[in-house]
């Protein structure tokens, strides 16, 4: 085998990994976008329960202060307001953890990218070896043509030369 065939199969191997890898990378950011957009979509519910959380109290304080509730229905007016109190701290306890969510998803989203890119760019570079390694091939033969000579073989072991 000459050199220049060996060259071109091994970049044939390397094509193949950086390949894979693309493949890799390739799943990893898409499992990170949807990641993402799960993460995301959380957010936006968690945060439409809150302003929902934030209308209703403020619903019952304009009613309580405005005079519409007797002074007998004050306490339990109180207790409702309690209640959509802490429904509110639970519902911003639970957006701050979105968000926390969120941003892990897209630092991850960032970090599949990146390694996206990476693999993309490994996988061309490997992709042009092996285009160089064929022209090679291709002008060692075509030199080896014009000049006549035989193609050396690989003789198998122990045969006489």
């Amino acid at each position: 085998m000459t050199p220049e065939h060996r060259h071109l199969d091994q970049t044939r191997q390397l094509l193949r990994l950086r390949e894979l890898r693309r493949g890799q990378a390739e799943a990893q950011a898409r499992q990170a976008r949807e990641a993402q957009a799960r993460a995301l979509a959380a957010a936006q519910a968690t945060q439409e329960r809150v302003a929902e959380h934030q209308a209703e109290r403020l619903g019952l304080l304009q009613q309580m202060t405005q005079g519409h509730l007797l002074v007998r229905w004050a306490s339990q007016a109180q207790a409702c307001r309690d209640l959509i109190e802490d429904r509110l701290e639970r519902a911003e306890y639970a957006l701050s953890e979105e968000e926390d969510t969120l941003h892990a998803a897209d630092r991850d989203l960032d970090h599949a990218s990146a390694s996206l890119r990476t693999a993309l760019a490994r996988s061309d570079a490997a992709d042009r070896a092996q285009h160089q390694a064929r022209q090679r091939l291709a002008a060692a033969l075509e030199k080896r043509a014009e000049r006549e000579d035989p193609i050396p073989t690989a003789l198998p072991p122990g045969a006489p030369r």
